[in-house]
Formats: structure tokens, sequence, C-alpha cells
């Protein structure tokens, strides 16, 4: 038995969130409360529609097999975003996260895709507590820690020695380049309008010099890498000598942007994430006392 079809004008919208207010829309309660709103948004319906503005639309996703087919099953039908690809226009380069292409992603990927296996994951996980150990080996019983910035500059020391095998120099003026990007990427996401990258702003300017110098400090990281030609056990040592059985390769440049790419993607997000999970475990005993003797017992 056939099924009928449904007219495009019978068919059922996702929900659109929207404030009542014109042109402004959701614009003025996502600065307010950023969280929240996101938060309420994804209690709507699985796929709803989201205006800032009068010309950006977003589509958030919830649904477990929508994100499945979005990143996975029809990948290819799902460009990255214009923001995303407009990242070079800044000087960030091509890397996995911005590629602009379904072909230019896929190398990119499959060079990758083996830094990331399980097992050397597990590799990663061992220095992680080690430097953990060591960092907190400083702390004093009943001293008040900074949680952000000490969780910040813990992640920092674990790039240092996963990625690196070694502490980075100046690791202060590298997180703080870091984290004036990551400011801008908040600023550009949270403005109603979205001037062009190319207009002098201060903004703009600051941004553009805190991507230039990060890019000349992991450069120079790389640079001695590849002169020195001593093989090392970290994340560095995997890019340069990924290759396909097609030959492709990362180039010098291709791995200071992948390098900058992963700190990025794991640095200041891992940060702030182990910050709220203390905060969520101190506002609830009965959850950290199970972390506690899980951690016990492993």
């Amino acid at each position: 038995m056939n099924e009928p079809v449904m007219s495009p004008a019978a068919a059922t919208l996702p929900p659109s969130r929207d404030d009542g207010i014109p042109i402004l829309h959701n614009f003025r309660q996502f600065r307010q409360e950023p969280l929240d709103f996101w938060v309420e948004t994804g209690r709507l319906a699985p796929l709803v529609q989201v205006r800032f503005g009068p010309s950006r639309t977003l589509w958030v996703v919830t649904d477990p097999d929508m994100i499945q087919e979005i990143l996975q099953t029809r990948a290819r039908q799902y460009p990255r975003s214009r923001e995303l690809r407009g990242a070079d226009e800044m000087g960030v380069g091509q890397t996995v996260f911005n590629a602009p292409t379904w072909d230019a992603w896929l190398w990119r990927r499959r060079l990758l895709q083996p830094a990331f296996h399980r097992q050397q994951l597990a590799q990663f996980a061992e220095a992680m507590v080690d430097e953990t150990v060591q960092f907190m080996s400083d702390w004093q019983i009943g001293e008040i820690v900074p949680l952000k910035s000490a969780m910040k500059t813990l992640t920092m020391r674990i790039i240092g020695r996963t990625m690196f095998s070694a502490p980075l120099q100046d690791t202060t003026e590298l997180q703080h380049h870091f984290e004036q990007v990551s400011e801008y990427s908040y600023y550009r996401t949270a403005s109603m309008i979205q001037w062009p990258e190319w207009l002098p702003l201060p903004i703009h300017r600051r941004t553009r010099a805190a991507v230039q110098r990060r890019h000349e400090m992991v450069q120079q990281i790389v640079a001695e890498r590849l002169e020195s030609g001593q093989p090392r056990d970290d994340l560095l040592d995997m890019l340069i000598t990924a290759n396909l059985d097609d030959g492709t390769k990362f180039s010098p440049d291709n791995i200071v942007h992948e390098m900058i790419s992963i700190i990025f993607a794991g640095h200041e997000t891992t940060a702030m994430t182990m910050t709220w999970v203390f905060h969520l475990l101190s506002r609830y005993p009965e959850v950290k006392a199970r972390v506690l003797a899980e951690i016990r017992n492993a």
C-alpha cells in the first residue's frame, strides 16, 4: 500500500523561538543569560529555529538521531557554516575544524585519526594524570585556589606534555593569545551586527595580532622539532609522520594550523568544563561521594 505524499504546504514546520520583539528577536535574552537561553531552547523541540536580529538564523538540534545524520550519515549535505569557513580571514588557516568542503575535510580527518585511537588516548591519559598530580602537589590543605585560572594553567601544561613532550615556554603569553581569540569568537557569536573582519576596528586589530603571535610561537616549536629530527611519542610527532596510502602528508604549515586548532578546541573548553564540574560537585555532595569512591576503587 502506497503512503500518501504530504505536500510542502501541509508539512509541519519545526517550532521557531521568538521573544516577540521585531528585529531584535532573541538577541536580548541571549546576551543576558546565554546558558539559560540554550537550555530553554533545547527543551522546546528536537529541532528549533532561532533568529538573531534581522539576518541571522540558527537551527538548534538536540535529537541524537538528527545529530548523527548531520555529522555522519549525510555529512556531505551539511557544509560548514559561513562563520567557520570565514575563519581563515583572520589568518587562522584551514584545518579539520573549518575545512570548507567535504574533500578538504576528509584527507585531514584521515591523517589525524590514528592520533586519537583508543590506545593512544589511554597513553595520553596517563600523562594527564601524572601532570595533574604534579600540579596539585604545591597546593596546601585549606588553601583557597582560584579554580578557573588553575584549570586553565593545568590544561595548558597537559597540552605541552601530550602534544609537544615538553613544558611550553611562555605558557602565560600563549594562553593569553588563545583567550583573546576565544573572546573574539564569543563576541562574533553574541553580536547582532557582524562587521566585516577587514575593517580596522580595535577588536579586529587585537585579534589579528593575537592570531599572528600564537602562530609564531607554535610555528617555532614545530620548526625546532623538524630540524632536530628526533622522534617523540607525542601528538606533534604523529602529525609529522602521518601519511596516507597515496603519499598525502601534512605540510609544516598544515601541522602548525592543526596544532593550533586542537589547542584552541581543547584548552579553554576543557578548563571551563572542569571548573563547572567542581562547582556542581560542591553543590551535590552525594554525587561527590560517588565520584570519590569510584576514584579510590579504580
